[in-house]
């Protein structure tokens, strides 16, 4: 027998395990744990009973952890890829359709060939003071650790976040809005809808990722930002995450 409890750490979890006496009068008890692997967690971190004196920790496999008595603190043994590690990543595709009238999201014509494509290598659409026009930035997210990353969407005039599953474009999902302009390019936190609730990812994957952008007029702008499992907030998600889709011919 034992007993888990779960600690919200920042944006991860710590899981407090121990075996469970079962006799009274005695500390001693032992007992076999396993992760769920739907968890994902493949290896965790162990800090002992006495880590704050010791100051260290050991990696090992999320399967049959031996407890006893005494209460182990795990957490997830984040995966960082090494550089290069996302093949064909460096940048997202732009479509843009220009004099298209409107300033929501809904008059996006994703149904109709752009007027112009073209790579982007952040994810960021390019400031322009032109008006009425769309766009749609496209491609692949492909996480550098795997956990729960945060996105956060900026936009004038107006913008919506998806994000898929996996690579499949059917299976994506609105993560976060922008319903009308903010303060600048960098405004992330004017509408509480900029922000998406976490999202496990898994790092070296590759997902469908899309934002949609109307510009009615004034300076127009669109830009998506994240945090990654460890903390590190990154506004634009950099190159290094994005991989293209491929452009139409001609």
């Amino acid at each position: 027998m034992r007993n888990i409890s779960k600690l919200i750490q920042t944006a991860s979890y710590t899981y407090v395990l121990w075996a469970r006496a079962l006799t009274d009068n005695t500390e001693a008890a032992s007992a076999t744990y396993s992760f769920p692997a739907a968890w994902g967690l493949g290896s965790v971190n162990r800090y002992e009973w006495n880590h704050a004196t010791t100051n260290t920790k050991t990696t090992q496999s999320a399967l049959g952890i031996t407890l006893s008595g005494s209460s182990l603190f795990f957490t997830a043994a984040i995966p960082t890829l090494t550089p290069g590690g996302c093949a064909g990543a460096g940048s997202l595709t732009r479509d843009q359709w220009d004099n298209v009238p409107g300033a929501t999201v809904a008059s996006v014509p994703t149904a109709t060939p752009p007027s112009s494509s073209a790579p982007i290598t952040q994810f960021e659409a390019p400031a322009q003071a032109v008006g009425n026009y769309a766009t749609r930035l496209r491609g692949y997210l492909c996480p550098p650790q795997s956990g729960p990353y945060t996105f956060w969407l900026v936009a004038d005039d107006a913008a919506e976040l998806y994000l898929s599953s996996d690579a499949d474009p059917t299976r994506k999902v609105r993560l976060a809005a922008c319903a009308g302009w903010t303060a600048s390019a960098r405004g992330f936190a004017r509408y509480p809808s900029q922000r998406s609730a976490p999202v496990q990812l898994l790092a070296g994957q590759r997902y469908y990722v899309e934002a949609l952008h109307k510009q009615e007029w004034g300076p127009g702008y669109l830009a998506v930002a994240w945090t990654l499992p460890d903390g590190l907030r990154q506004g634009p998600i950099p190159s290094a995450a994005l991989i293209p889709c491929p452009l139409p011919p001609g």
